[in-house]
């Protein structure tokens, strides 16, 4: 059976498209946070860049926080482009962006599906932009076969729930800044409705508007709200080290729209943002429950001990954590901007109605410990020329200073260089950060990062960066203060158009804990990872291009006999008539641990994806199949299967039955 499952899969593997495409080092990207972080993927970029496919963004009018919702666009070529357009005035053609400095052709061609060029258009009523934005009606139903021993038991680690997976979500936008929607959704063994509560296990609303005028923003219900380089606070989707080495930069607006099904990092409450001239202020504040894991303290009382990261809520310690603690967060950040210069100060306050208390473990000595935190800090960025510069300094509720440092530059037009010194004492706290680290947490981490991107001729493009970096105190599973580093190579070459190659070499080294078997007290060994991928697409017609990945890792953990992985998959895409379009893949992997697991990113349905983490040996194949129904309603399936031997499961991402079908349908009704 599983010879004729191979072949049947090798044979369908020719027939590929188009799901939801996005560009290769964006996928890349979201793989590197895969592997940090099992914290459901924020579906907000696909919709965001779904939309501009839809409804292209003007150039022309395109104000500097539009184009940083654009996560491949550095800092500098944001500040080139505005430039250029104050200089030349309104762009005549897309193809015009190839004479703004720094705008490559492979850039360029990465975008054509969100932007365009036009004349400016009058600014619409209020009626207008009730009555003529863009509705998006979505509903999707996922679930995995064979059910889990998990479901129809008695004991108390068992799901309550079916293993459906079920989400709704409606959307209506004006291009204008008018955006409003709802979000229903419930993941596999979750109730629908359970006694004292008849809604979905996670639902949220929110109405976000750009007003013409003083008010320049306005958001009620769900947001998030995102501030300087991620020192004091970040929420919204932001990358971390990866083949973009120039995108170093925190950027965006303070306060975006949540629509995602994602139940972590957005605050729910009303914020707003008023400005004139050159000076705009952001004033948020937000009162919701939370999920904590809760127990008695060290004086007998009810504390937080811990904030599940995970949202599901199926079993009943789970559904126990589920908004168990009330939180309060206020907040303001006050912005100049004069040119090419900008500054900032904000300050940011969080309460909960119980006190956060960690474990005694070593590691937790500078851990959060009270009801009450805060954050103020100032951030800046300046781009003189070829030179861009940013930074922010933020000061804690314990008067710990972290600092974050950064520049990118232009040194020659084939050559750019970015630079990030950070400074994150260990007893620094904040609550929801986020900054360009080796973890993203803004403590307890000493570092410098150095990227470089290279054009060289007959269209190859060089990217590579290292990283080193300190730990001064004891983090969770490394028991004692260490060093790492991590170095990247990544080459893509043209050789014609249709034809893209790709080698990737990474080389990671940081300390980890090791506890042998007659120990009581682990002790810190060095974990070596080094990892090689090759890819290669070809165009074979316009209608069919050839992808192929090879990957292999080996790591080691200090002097001990390294373990291998190995993944191999091929893709071959094919654009069908319009009505009707589908995209396959077969996958070998062969990964002896953890520690060589491989991330792989999958096209999935539309607004969607999905990341396993290989380990063990096997196959794996999907297909993607979306038919339009009608003039705006598309129905979308995604069945994908797992044969592999029989192992432990690493984590909620990781492939670990012997045989798991995964089945998704989805209707999107556009108009």
């Amino acid at each position: 059976m599983k010879r004729w499952y191979i072949i049947l899969m090798l044979g369908l593997a020719c027939l590929s498209l188009a799901a939801q495409e996005v560009p290769p080092n964006l996928g890349q990207q979201l793989e590197n946070l895969a592997a940090l972080s099992d914290v459901a993927p924020d579906e907000t970029l696909l919709l965001q860049l779904q939309y501009r496919q839809r409804h292209p963004l003007n150039l022309n009018t395109a104000s500097a926080d539009e184009l940083k919702l654009f996560p491949f666009l550095s800092p500098l070529l944001i500040e080139q482009l505005l430039r250029y357009r104050s200089l030349a005035g309104p762009l005549v053609a897309v193809h015009e962006l190839q004479a703004v400095p720094g705008w490559e052709p492979s850039l360029i061609r990465s975008l054509l599906p969100y932007i365009t060029v036009t004349a400016p258009e009058s600014w619409a009523s209020w009626r207008q932009r009730l009555a003529s934005g863009a509705h998006l009606l979505q509903i999707r139903w996922g679930r995995s076969f064979p059910k889990t021993e998990d479901y129809g038991q008695s004991e108390a680690g068992s799901f309550a729930g079916d293993p459906n997976q079920l989400l709704v979500r409606y959307l209506y936008r004006h291009p204008q800044g008018l955006q409003y929607g709802v979000v229903a959704d419930k993941d596999a063994g979750e109730t629908l409705a359970k006694k004292g509560r008849s809604s979905p296990d996670f639902t949220s609303f929110h109405l976000f508007a750009r007003p013409k005028g003083w008010l320049k923003a306005l958001a009620l219900g769900d947001f998030t709200t995102n501030i300087g380089q991620g020192l004091v606070q970040w929420q919204a989707l932001a990358f971390g080290k990866g083949p973009e080495v120039l995108a170093i930069k925190r950027q965006g607006p303070v306060l975006r729209p949540y629509a995602s099904a994602g139940e972590l990092y957005f605050l729910r409450g009303a914020g707003l943002t008023i400005g004139r001239g050159h000076w705009e202020a952001t004033f948020f504040g937000a009162r919701q429950k939370t999920d904590a894991i809760t127990g008695m303290g060290n004086e007998g009382t009810a504390v937080i001990t811990s904030f599940p990261t995970s949202g599901l809520h199926r079993t009943a310690s789970e559904y126990a954590s589920r908004r168990s603690v009330r939180q309060t967060v206020a907040g303001a950040v006050v912005q100049y901007r004069s040119g090419a210069f900008y500054a900032g100060l904000n300050g940011l306050l969080y309460g909960y109605a119980l006190p956060i208390e960690k474990q005694a473990e070593p590691y937790n000595l500078y851990a959060p410990a009270g009801t009450r935190f805060g954050n103020a800090g100032t951030d800046f960025s300046y781009t003189f020329r070829n030179l861009h510069l940013f930074g922010e300094a933020a000061l804690d509720y314990k008067r710990n200073i972290a600092l974050v440092q950064g520049a990118v530059l232009s040194l020659r037009p084939q050559v750019d260089l970015s630079l990030l010194a950070r400074h994150l004492p260990a007893g620094y706290t904040a609550l929801v950060p986020n900054v360009f680290a080796e973890t993203g947490s803004a403590t307890n981490e000493q570092g410098w990062y150095m990227g470089m991107q290279v054009r060289l001729p007959h269209r190859i493009r060089m990217q590579a960066y290292a990283d080193l970096y300190r730990w001064p105190w004891l983090r969770f599973r490394v028991a004692a203060p260490g060093a790492g580093s991590d170095y990247l190579l990544q080459v893509q070459v043209q050789p014609q158009r249709g034809s893209e190659g790709l080698l990737l070499l990474r080389s990671e080294n940081k300390p980890a804990n090791y506890l042998p078997a007659d120990a009581a007290v682990p002790i810190v060994l060095g974990r070596h990872r080094q990892s090689a991928r090759l890819q290669w697409s070809h165009a074979l017609s316009n209608r069919w291009q050839l992808r192929c990945r090879a990957e292999g890792v080996a790591a080691r953990l200090g002097s001990f006999a390294p373990t291998h992985g190995f993944l191999f998959f091929s893709d071959l895409q094919y654009r069908p008539p319009r009505w009707v379009t589908a995209d396959l893949r077969l996958c070998w992997f062969d990964a002896a641990d953890a520690n060589a697991r491989i991330f792989a990113y999958e096209q999935d349905v539309l607004y969607s994806y999905s990341i396993p983490g290989f380990v063990g040996k096997g196959w794996r194949g999907y297909i993607n199949m979306r038919l339009k129904a009608g003039k705006d309603l598309d129905v979308w399936m995604r069945v994908a299967h797992t044969l592999k031997n029989a192992g432990k499961p690493m984590s909620a991402n990781d492939l670990g039955r012997e045989s798991r079908t995964d089945l998704k349908l989805q209707l999107v009704w556009q108009w």
